[in-house]
C-alpha cells in the first residue's frame, strides 16, 4: 500500500504565522462586481509552462450559526503531558463554557483509540457534558495516537437525521505514530467527511506536531487551524478561535465549472468554502486571460450560485515554488495539499 507522504519540508516554523493569521487571503485590487465573488489567479511562468494559484473566497452575506453539534476529539497520548496537557485542558474548558445552550457537544479522548466519553450529543452545560470532562481528567496521557481511528470515530459519530451544521474540533499534536497513513485510506475517510457535511478544525498543540496532516483535513473538509505558541493566552485564543470558527459558515461544492484554459487544478474540486477565509488551488494554466469559475454551493440546505470573473496576472517571481507544489499535488491529486488558504499557500511557499 502506498503512504502518505506529507509534504515534509513544511515544519512547525513555517507555519507559525497560521497561529494568528488563518483568516488572511490574498488581497484584491479592488471589489468585484455585485453578484460575483472575491478572487485572485496568480501565475509564474518558467520555460513555456505557466503554473497559477487561483484563490476563492465567497462575498455571500451569511448568519453565524446560533447551535452546532460539536465532536471534540482531545488528544490522551503520552506527548499530552505536563504544560501541553494543562494548555490544552485549559482551551477545552473555555472552548465548552463557550458555546450556546442550544449547541450539543460529544467529547472524545484520541490515543490508540477513540473513546467515546458520553454516549451522544448533550448540552454544554449538562451533566453528561461535565462527567465527560471528569473522565477526561482521570485519564492518564498514555501510548500514541491514530489518527485515522479518529477519523473514522469523526465519520461514524454524528446522526443523519440531525440537520444542524457538524464540526469536528480536534486538540492535539495530530502525530499518527500508532498507524502509518495509507494514502487511499485517508483519501476515503476524507471524502466521507466531505459528503457527510462535516468540518474537521485543530489547536494544535504538542512537543511536535503534524502541522501538514491538521492543515490538509482542515482543507478538504472547511475548517480551520490555529497552532500553540509560547504566547500568554494562547489556549484561550485558541479556544475563542475554535468557537468562531464553529459559527463561520461553510459552503459544501457541487457542480464546478472551470474555464478550459486551467488544464490541470487541484484539489481537483474546489475545497468547502468558508466565510472566514479564502480557499486556494494551483495548477497549470496554457493560457493567459480572463475567465470565470463558477460553483454550485449548499448552505444551509439551499442551493447558491457562485461565480468568479478572473484574470491571470502577470508572472511572478514569489510564486517560484508552484512548479514544484504543482508536482507535489500531482501524486495524490492534492488531497495533502495543506495550502489553508492564502497564509498556508505563502507559508508552504517559503
Amino acid at each position: 500500500m502506498s503512504q502518505c507522504k506529507w509534504m515534509t519540508q513544511v515544519t512547525v516554523c513555517l507555519f507559525a504565522a497560521m497561529a494568528t493569521a488563518m483568516s488572511v487571503s490574498l488581497s484584491t485590487a479592488a471589489d468585484p462586481e455585485p453578484g460575483t465573488e472575491a478572487a485572485r489567479l496568480a501565475t509564474y511562468k518558467n520555460g513555456g509552462k505557466t503554473t497559477f494559484a487561483l484563490s476563492l473566497r465567497p462575498r455571500h452575506k451569511s448568519t453565524p450559526s446560533a447551535a452546532n453539534e460539536l465532536l471534540i476529539m482531545f488528544d490522551t497520548s503520552a506527548s499530552q503531558a505536563g504544560l501541553f496537557r494543562k494548555d490544552a485542558v485549559s482551551a477545552l474548558k473555555r472552548l465548552v463554557s463557550q458555546l450556546n445552550a442550544n449547541d450539543r457537544v460529544k467529547l472524545v479522548a484520541v490515543d490508540v483509540n477513540a473513546v467515546d466519553l458520553n454516549s451522544s450529543f448533550v448540552a454544554p452545560g449538562s451533566a453528561e457534558t461535565k462527567s465527560a470532562m471528569t473522565k477526561l481528567a482521570k485519564r492518564v496521557p498514555l501510548g500514541s495516537t491514530d489518527m485515522m481511528a479518529a477519523l473514522k470515530n469523526a465519520l461514524a459519530a454524528f446522526d443523519a437525521a440531525n440537520s444542524l451544521p457538524r464540526h469536528v474540533i480536534y486538540i492535539g499534536d495530530g502525530m499518527s505514530k500508532a498507524s502509518v497513513i495509507d494514502t487511499e485510506e485517508f483519501t476515503t475517510a476524507i471524502q466521507g467527511l466531505t459528503k457527510k457535511k462535516i468540518s474537521f478544525s485543530s489547536y494544535a498543540i504538542g512537543p511536535d506536531m503534524d502541522i501538514a496532516l491538521l492543515a490538509a483535513i482542515a482543507n478538504q473538509t472547511g475548517g480551520n487551524i490555529i497552532i500553540d505558541t509560547d504566547e500568554v493566552g494562547i489556549s484561550d485564543r485558541a479556544a475563542d478561535f475554535l468557537v468562531s470558527t464553529a459559527r463561520g459558515t461553510v459552503y459544501w461544492p457541487g457542480k464546478v465549472s472551470f474555464p478550459k484554459e486551467m488544464v490541470e487544478s487541484y484539489p481537483s474540486s474546489i475545497p468547502p468554502l468558508r466565510s472566514d477565509r479564502d480557499v486556494i488551488l494551483v495548477g497549470n494554466l496554457s493560457n493567459a486571460g480572463e475567465f470565470k469559475v463558477s460553483c454550485e454551493v449548499m448552505v444551509d440546505g439551499e442551493t447558491l450560485q457562485m461565480s468568479w470573473p478572473v484574470k491571470s496576472e502577470a508572472s511572478n517571481a514569489d510564486f517560484s515554488f508552484l512548479p514544484k507544489l504543482v508536482e507535489q499535488a500531482r501524486a495524490d491529486k492534492g488531497v495533502t495539499l495543506p495550502t489553508l488558504g492564502s497564509t498556508g499557500l505563502r507559508e508552504a511557499g517559503r
